[in-house]
């Protein structure tokens, strides 16, 4: 389960920042291409999500990338 978000008033990168800050289970969450949008994935399989924070970004070869923030 995922959804691509968007915070057209306090913006991205805002949005990012307080689902960690209030401690909302994910299993992953994307800051997608310098803040565009917000990737965010719950795996409801899981008693215990990830919490894995990362950052994508475009390879010199075009492809997608992800680093650990």
């Amino acid at each position: 389960m995922a959804a691509d978000l968007v915070d057209n008033i306090n913006g991205n990168k805002y949005l990012f920042d307080k689902i960690k800050e209030l401690g909302l289970p994910f299993d992953q969450i994307i800051d997608e291409f310098g803040f565009q949008w917000v990737h965010v994935s719950y795996d409801r399989t899981k008693t215990t999500q990830r919490g894995q924070s990362l950052k994508a970004i475009k390879k010199g070869n075009g492809q997608t990338g992800y680093i650990e923030m």
